[in-house]
Parts: structure tokens; sequence; C-alpha cells
């Protein structure tokens, strides 16, 4: 707040989604979202394009004269995320003209005051591999499997990539005359048997 004798009353805030956001409808992304001044937190209203606090009919927060606040924005991002969300950057910008509403009488903002952008990118990190192949399984016949890269959450972390991953499958045992064992075909075109280290190379998440 200026230093004109008087207090700033804020009555409401809005944070809107920027040029650099990449997610999209951030109701897709974001379950709840808190502002606070260190002291009060405030649950804020999330829709497609931006946040709010405050309906502008009470002050939610006050600044003192000739003084300053700085505000912290914390989100929770949705359990699962959307498809194809590792990555997505969620953009934020306010301006303090057109995003900040005071109440009256008030301080000025300082002549000038320019937006405060900031972002945060998704990030999907994978503890655990999920594997589907087809809905039924004939004994002596091929199935294609494919192994996808999660996180514990079961989000797909689309930024896996590696070479020679060791992986043992099971599941399937030896045909009944003994004679055949389950297979699988591994990165270098070798079948193994189940239960043997085959190794699998992965490219954006996927074998």
């Amino acid at each position: 707040a200026g230093t004109d004798g008087t207090a700033a009353p804020i009555k409401k805030i809005v944070v809107n989604r920027s040029g650099s956001d990449t997610a999209g409808d951030w109701t897709g992304y974001i379950v709840d979202a808190y502002l606070t001044d260190g002291v009060t937190a405030r649950l804020g209203t999330v829709t497609a394009n931006a946040i709010t606090w405050g309906d502008n009919t009470s002050t939610i927060y006050t600044v003192a004269n000739a003084t300053n606040k700085t505000y912290t924005l914390s989100i929770t991002v949705k359990n699962p995320l959307p498809v194809g969300a590792d990555g997505k950057i969620l953009g934020f910008t306010i301006d303090g003209n057109d995003d900040i509403y005071l109440g009256s009488p008030t301080s000025a903002f300082p002549t000038g005051t320019t937006a405060v952008t900031g972002t945060s990118t998704v990030a999907v990190v994978a503890t655990s591999f999920v594997i589907t192949g087809t809905g039924s399984q004939a004994a002596g016949a091929a199935n294609t499997l494919t192994i996808k890269a999660i996180d514990v959450n079961a989000n797909i972390d689309l930024g896996y990539t590696g070479t020679d991953k060791p992986l043992v499958f099971s599941g399937a045992t030896v045909a009944a005359d003994g004679t055949t064992n389950p297979t699988v075909i591994n990165s270098a075109a070798v079948a193994k048997n189940f239960g043997q280290s085959t190794l699998v190379n992965f490219t954006n998440c996927v074998n």
C-alpha cells in the first residue's frame, strides 16, 4: 500500500491462465487452490481459465498503509490427472491494475504496476509398469503386450525412456506335457522363458 495514510482493503483477487499455459482447462487439473498472506489461507474457486478469491462484496485481505505483503498460491492437482498431462505447463498471471479489486477508501498501487506471471510444470515420475494385452489368451497362441511406465496414481510418465530395462514375466506355466515353455520376445527379438530376466526398451513411456 502507498504512504497516503490509507490501508488497501482487498475484496477480490483473480489469477488468470497465461499465454504460456499448455494444460488447457484448469478444472481438469486443479482440485483446489489456496492463497495465503502467511496468516490467513483462503480457498479459491477454480474455473477453466481462472482462480478467484472473494466476490468483491467484502474484504478478504488488508494491506496496511506504507507496507507490503507477499501472497503465496498453492494448488492441489487431480488424481488421476488427464491423459497426457505429463509435461504440461500450468501458466499463471495476475495484473494489479485489472485483477485485484479494492474497497473504498483505499490506498493506490504504484503507477506502472506490471503483471506478475509464473508457471508450474506437471511432472509424472514412473514408479512401476502396467502391462496390457488382448482380453483373452489361448494356450499356445501369441499375444501382443503393451507396457507403460506409470506413477503411484496410475498417471503415465510420458518422458520415461530407456534401453535394456530388465523385466521378469511370470504367471504362465509350462505346458502340461512339459515340452513347451511360455516365452516373451524381448527388444533384441529373442524369445525368453517366463521367469527369466529379459530386456525391454522404452520410448515416451511405452515399450
